[in-house]
């Protein structure tokens, strides 16, 4: 009998272990079985179908690694789910401990659990949430089952378990170290044909970008645009049909621009579509992707939307139709949603590209139909638009900012006021290029059909994400209109002035000497002292009128070339104290200040003419400031030059006026009169300029510290060299006045 029992049990060892090698063997086939290039999904399918035959198994889970520690069910086999049971079985998570597998996860080892009571008891202590969590996975199982876990292994690194259940007594423990292999087998695989998925992915994704970049490019117009981007996507993604909605103007409801195999009842819901409270609100609103299952004319139908977004805003949104069993779960949302953003911005580019090309074409109708003549150049200085008017005022060759002699073919050219060549540099459009802003720049041009002068006013063109730095502007512009005959009835008015003034000059003189001579009689005979202050009115205003009639004189020798210069050293100190001692007997109601650091300041100048400066300057402040106010003279020297600023408490004078303020006859709109002296011709600041100028400096206005209007004057000092100055001096008018305006 001992005999027998021996030899039975050797027969029962030998069938083990041949069932054992046999297990290893056909494990050892099923691994060289075991393919990286195959998508995840088909390995795990073709995997867990191996070693459910292999095995005699009755369900098979494959988890993966998820972050803390946890696993969630990535695929399970052998087990019938219903609808949605797939998703939801994904949906499973085990941490550390829990389980076998989650024993395998705390600890590295492989677990065998006999019956399905070992099993439950393996979880511990669940909770309300863990406990349902178990039920579920509970019913998926055989009634009765033993449990083997193993984790799978890629280089050392856990990347997931392998949980097989069986019949009881199908597994032992000898299965364990063979079947370990495998899993660490089958870890490498999957590893590889994940990248290998995501790279095949990745390929879709960009061939998907590069057809929709590529119909977005070739698109003329928006509408083709959105017909092509649609085609391409319903291709790759696979869909039945699509649409696209956009946000209409206003931004509350949808209009479908585009369509193509689209339920018809779909696009009677959506067209018109609010966009805040309709269908599509979880797209066209908050611009999150959706899928909602919908009942077609076809029967049930998966619809996907896809936000389009530009730059953080939805335009619209793209749908796509498919069927649910083979259309929903293979959607790539990451790829739709970037296809999504270009299209969006896309379609932004578009309407950018119509609105600007409206208002392009209504800033062309208003530039046609203005009366004055417009030009624009480029940064180059390569003429880019010009009006009707201005052709016809003008050769537009003789504005090309390069050289200001005309283009070949074309006899117009530019000249200033003296029949003198400009220099290339101060041709309009060179001006403006140069970042200068310049009015009533006129210059003569030389026609065929004859001499026309023109007043030309310009400015740079910039971009408004460029800083105003000096240097190349983007392009300029230039207006100008043709003053011919404005200037031919200036020069008439400055003909008559002149004759008059001539005309004035004697009988004023006589009156003047009169005057004084009755005042000097009132005053020693002890007059009235109403009638001496008669007198004395009629002296002051015979002075006003002495000036006004110099002032014409003096204009008409500037225009004649004729104002001369007589230089002399001088200290301009007492100069500037007897103005101020002057004007402080004729406007005893103005507190006037002189400070000056330095007791002598020598300036090399014509006394009077530097006299006739100051004396137009105090005058204006005097008059344009009201009574009981300061006016100060401020007078210093820096370095070669002698700096002479007189400043009022008066309203000022507004940056836009500041630039024709020296010119003649022009006096600043809504300024009046507030101290004592009469109304003066607009020429005081002009000829104040002027002298200045020819002294070799510079005069300008800027705002008081205290409020007011603060004049300034800059002029060589006699340490400058009378060779330096009489070569500034000496220089013709015109190029002092450009030199002033740039």
């Amino acid at each position: 009998m001992p005999a027998t029992m021996s030899k039975k049990s050797r027969g029962s060892k030998l069938e083990h272990l041949k069932v054992q090698y046999d297990r290893l063997q056909a494990l050892f086939c099923l691994s060289a079985e075991l393919r990286a290039d195959r998508d995840p999904a088909t390995l795990y399918a073709q995997t867990t179908h191996g070693l459910l035959e292999l095995l005699g198994a009755s369900v098979i889970l494959i988890w993966l690694a998820a972050p803390q520690r946890r696993l969630n069910i990535s695929y399970a086999a052998g087990i019938d789910l219903p609808p949605g049971g797939a998703a939801s079985l994904r949906g499973m998570q085990v941490r550390a401990g829990e389980g076998p597998v989650g024993q395998v996860l705390a600890d590295g080892q492989p677990r065998l659990i006999e019956g399905a009571d070992a099993h439950r008891a393996a979880f511990g202590h669940l909770g309300r949430r863990r406990e349902a969590f178990y039920r579920k996975l509970r019913q998926c199982l055989p009634e009765q089952f033993d449990t083997l876990a193993v984790g799978m292994y890629d280089q050392g690194q856990l990347i997931g378990a392998v949980e097989i259940f069986a019949r009881p007594h199908i597994l032992s423990e000898d299965d364990i170290a063979s079947l370990q292999l495998f899993a660490d087998r089958f870890a490498a695989a999957l590893t590889v044909s994940h990248m290998y998925s995501e790279l095949v992915m990745q390929r879709t994704r960009l061939a998907a970008f590069d057809a929709v970049v590529t119909a977005i490019s070739i698109a003329s117009d928006l509408q083709e645009l959105l017909l092509q981007s649609l085609l391409v996507v319903i291709n790759v993604s696979g869909a039945s049909g699509g649409g696209i909605v956009l946000v209409a103007p206003g931004g509350t409801r949808l209009d479908l621009a585009v369509q193509q195999g689209m339920p018809d009842s779909e696009t009677a819901l959506l067209n018109h579509a609010l966009v805040q409270g309709g269908p599509l609100e979880e797209a066209t609103y908050y611009g999150q992707p959706m899928d909602r299952t919908i009942e077609a004319e076809s029967g049930e139908l998966t619809r996907a939307v896809i936000p389009l977004l530009a730059g953080g805003t939805v335009v619209g949104a793209l749908l796509l139709y498919g069927q649910p069993q083979l259309f929903g779960n293979r959607l790539d949302w990451p790829s739709l949603m970037a296809i999504g953003s270009q299209i969006g911005i896309a379609i932004a580019n578009a309407r950018l590209y119509e609105e600007s090309q409206r208002e392009r074409r209504r800033l062309a109708t208003v530039i046609d139909s203005m009366a004055d003549g417009v030009a624009i150049c480029d940064a180059e200085g390569r003429l880019v638009l010009a009006n009707e008017a201005a052709a016809h005022m003008i050769d537009l060759a003789a504005l090309q900012p390069r050289g200001s002699l005309p283009a070949h073919g074309s006899e117009a050219r530019l000249y200033d006021l003296d029949g003198i060549p400009i220099n290339p540099s101060m041709s309009p459009l060179a001006r403006a290029l140069s970042g200068e802003i310049f009015h009533d720049y006129r210059l003569l041009v030389r026609q065929p059909r004859g001499e026309v002068v023109l007043s030309f006013s310009g400015a740079p063109l910039r971009s408004e994400t460029m800083a105003p730095p000096e240097g190349q502007a983007d392009g300029g512009v230039v207006l100008f209109r043709d003053v011919t005959i404005q200037r031919q009835l200036e020069q008439a008015k400055d003909e008559f002035l002149a004759v008059a003034a001539h005309e004035l000059r004697s009988p004023l003189a006589s009156i003047k000497g009169y005057a004084d001579l009755l005042l000097r009689r009132e005053l020693r005979t002890g007059a009235d002292e109403r009638d001496i202050r008669g007198v004395r009115v009629l002296s002051q205003q015979v002075d006003h009128l002495v000036r006004l009639v110099d002032n014409l004189l003096d204009l008409s020798r500037l225009d004649a070339g004729r104002l001369t210069l007589h230089w002399e050293e001088v200290n301009l100190r007492q100069v500037v104290e007897m103005a101020a001692i002057q004007f402080r007997t004729i406007a005893p109601t103005h507190h006037i200040v002189v400070e000056c650091d330095d007791e002598i300041i020598i300036c090399r100048c014509d006394v009077l003419r530097i006299r006739q400066v100051i004396t137009n300057l105090l005058s204006n402040a005097i008059r344009y400031s009201p009574g009981n106010t300061q006016v100060t003279i401020t007078l210093r020297q820096q370095d070669s030059e002698i700096y002479l600023a007189v400043a009022d408490q008066g309203p000022g004078v507004p940056p836009a006026y500041r630039e024709r303020l020296f010119n003649r006859y022009y006096r600043v709109p809504g300024v009046k009169r507030q101290g004592p002296g009469g109304e003066g011709l607009g020429l005081g600041l002009y000829l104040s300029r002027e002298i200045v100028l020819l002294h070799g400096g510079r005069i300008w206005v800027e705002d008081a510290p205290g409020g007011g209007a603060l004049f300034v004057i800059t002029l060589p000092s006699s340490e400058q060299g009378q060779e330096d100055r009489e070569q500034v001096a000496s220089k013709p008018d015109k190029e002092i006045r450009y030199a002033l305006q740039r």
